[in-house]
């Protein structure tokens, strides 16, 4: 037990020391609004190495084979902003099982720069709205494999664009310690926003095909009572250089509140994240910033509320 505290220790400081020396970059004129904005405050808070890990509805937009593990189904709430373009998203996700052994997630989601306030970053304000639909089922015992489709309809000014997505995924647990995932994602056609001169230009693009693939663990093996949780992948976009490296870790010091912090890794770049929680039984709520000037300087926040809990295998 002793020296598995050090060995959790020495991970919290290393992430500490990557914090400090968080590489920044200009902000670009341009980007794309993409999956990242969804996947909750807790996910972000990790590094996004989440593959391997059921959490809540959020889960879909992570690896949509492992939502056939989660403990129970929630209302989800979240709310993503972007510090360069004022971008922010607003997302409602809702898990329904129909079975032991499946899980389907109805999603809706909403990006805009904001209207309670003028913005200065442009004149033409973009507007886009998708919905996701995610499907899990459990083919053989601990192994289970799922799917995500995504529509998004955005707007410019006079120009309207229609995009679909999808994300393909494969979950093995063999005990409720550990966990193995990978997910194919970026299959299909993203809406791609250009912000210059005051003004904003949006066309069709192609979205950059990767694959992710990771564990998670996790003690003790108890759904909803875990203590700490490691997660690591390794994620590889097709048409770039290297690969991503991400890592996370969770600690529980008391049994409501978790403190998160989670490192990226690639060529040269590097960026972290930290984040805190509150869990209980009627439901969580979990916080996401970025410790320092990083390029994808963002806040996440996520509410959950229980709806009903769920039967799984473990």
């Amino acid at each position: 037990m002793n020296r598995s505290i050090k060995i959790y220790g020495f991970i919290i400081i290393q992430f500490t020391i990557g914090f400090l020396y968080n590489h920044y970059a200009d902000a670009q004129s341009s980007y794309f609004n993409s999956r990242h904005a969804l996947i909750g405050a807790r996910a972000a808070s990790l590094a996004d190495a989440l593959v391997a890990e059921a959490y809540d509805a959020n889960t879909m937009y992570s690896n949509p084979a492992a939502l056939v593990h989660l403990t129970k189904s929630s209302l989800v709430l979240n709310h993503n902003q972007e510090r360069y373009y004022d971008g922010m998203t607003e997302n409602v996700g809702l898990p329904v099982r129909t079975g032991f052994s499946e899980a389907m997630v109805f999603g809706l989601s909403v990006s805009h720069i904001g209207y309670l306030k003028k913005v200065s970053t442009t004149n033409t304000r973009p507007f886009q709205i998708g919905y996701d639909f995610a499907y899990a089922r459990e083919i053989m015992p601990t192994f289970s494999v799922g799917a995500r489709i995504g529509v998004d309809y955005g707007q410019a000014g006079s120009t309207n664009l229609l995009g679909a997505s999808a994300s393909l995924g494969i979950c093995y647990s063999p005990s409720p310690e550990i966990t193995y995932g990978a997910a194919f994602n970026g299959i299909g056609t993203g809406i791609h926003y250009n912000i210059s001169g005051g003004t904003t230009a949006i066309r069709l693009d192609n979205l950059p095909h990767s694959l992710q693939a990771g564990v998670a663990m996790r003690y003790p093996a108890i759904p909803n009572q875990n203590i700490v949780t490691v997660a690591i992948s390794n994620e590889k976009i097709f048409g770039q250089t290297g690969i991503q490296y991400t890592g996370g870790v969770e600690i529980y010091p008391i049994q409501f509140l978790a403190i998160r912090g989670g490192y990226t890794v690639k060529n040269l770049e590097k960026s972290g994240r930290i984040g805190f929680g509150v869990r209980s039984g009627y439901g969580n709520f979990d916080i996401s910033i970025s410790p320092s000037r990083s390029t994808d300087q963002s806040i996440f926040l996520t509410g959950s509320f229980v709806l009903w809990k769920t039967e799984t295998r473990y």
